[in-house]
């Protein structure tokens, strides 16, 4: 009977000391875990930055082409009231 009594201690002392070392790498595992997290939260407000940069560079772009846009159809204006204008004079000065 003692001896297993002894086996059945050396089971039960086994056991607790395999629970110890589950226990221990279930707090490494909640470590890595919370450093994940972390790093990922990180990365999503590295994401949400560039996206609110890229909207704002979009917009910036926008500004700029219709200004351009703008300022070239004010250049062609001009450009052809000074056309018409010499037409003009070169009727008047070859009539």
């Amino acid at each position: 009977m003692t001896d297993a009594l002894k086996r059945l201690e050396e089971k039960v002392s086994k056991t607790f000391e395999a629970l110890e070392k589950a226990k221990e790498e279930l707090k490494s595992l909640e470590r890595a875990k919370a450093e994940l997290e972390a790093r990922l939260s990180e990365k999503e407000k590295e994401i949400a930055a560039l996206r609110s940069s890229t909207r704002r560079m979009d917009d910036e772009r926008a500004h700029v082409v219709k200004v351009a846009k703008d300022k070239s159809d004010k250049f062609k204006n001009r450009l052809e009231g000074v056309l018409t204008k010499l037409s003009r004079l070169e009727t008047e000065l070859s009539a």
